[in-house]
């Protein structure tokens, strides 16, 4: 009788043996084919817009600086498009593909109705984190103005800046340093010297005209006046 019961055992625990093997089969097969089905839907592409992705041409101005007849300020002009957001239950955003994207430094003079492109301060793109054209700076010199423009962080992720002089007489960069541009933070000996004093508002310093002020005076220009391309 204990033999019989021992070799029953025996039989009971071969046929376990058995099933663990499918039962751990199964799921590996359960969990790849989720996983492929979850990729599928993360990955499957939005709906197609009637007329494609729209492209938007944007403008963003700095504060403006009048010296003399004239307003000067930097404008940074980007072209992105729109993309097709990714599908997972719902619609994931994407990052917008860009196709155009600068730093100029422009003039305008009022009485003629004159606006000039006098300078492409950074072309490449996209541009880093942390560029803001609405942060940039002007001071009035003898021969014209200095200013500053964002340009990212250093590598103790300070903002750091672009500083520049412009000469109006001569229409270009005047050296500051012996350097046409100088890359500064806010603790910098020429940013102390140029911006020490700087006033907050911003508008509250000589010459300083707000962003609003400022379109206001630009907006019945037209594309073509600005010189930049829309063949997007």
């Amino acid at each position: 009788m204990k033999a019989g019961l021992a070799w029953g055992e025996k039989e009971r625990t071969k046929k376990l043996k058995g099933v663990h093997p499918v039962k751990r089969n199964s799921g590996f097969i359960k969990f790849f084919t989720s996983l492929i089905i979850l990729l599928f839907f993360l990955f499957l592409p939005g709906p197609v817009i009637e007329g494609g992705n729209q492209v938007r041409y944007v403008k963003n101005f700095s504060h403006g600086l009048v010296v003399e007849d004239s307003i000067y300020f930097v404008l940074e002009y980007r072209v992105s498009e729109d993309r097709s957001p990714l599908w997972f239950i719902m619609p994931i955003e994407r990052s917008p593909k860009f196709h155009y994207q600068k730093l100029f430094l422009y003039s305008w003079t009022p009485c003629s109705e004159e606006l000039k492109q006098l300078a492409v301060l950074r072309e490449e793109f996209p541009f880093p984190p942390r560029i803001n054209v609405g942060l940039s700076r002007f001071n009035s010199t003898p021969n014209g103005f200095v200013f500053i423009v964002t340009a990212g962080s250093d590598e103790d992720h300070r903002q750091v800046y672009e500083l520049r002089a412009w000469d109006i007489e001569s229409e270009g960069f005047s050296p500051i340093n012996g350097q046409k541009t100088n890359i500064i933070n806010l603790e910098s000996p020429l940013y102390l010297e140029y911006f020490a004093d700087y006033l907050s508002p911003w508008v509250d310093n000589p010459g300083i005209i707000s962003i609003a002020e400022l379109k206001e005076e630009l907006e019945e220009l037209d594309q073509e006046d600005w010189d930049l391309p829309r063949e997007w």
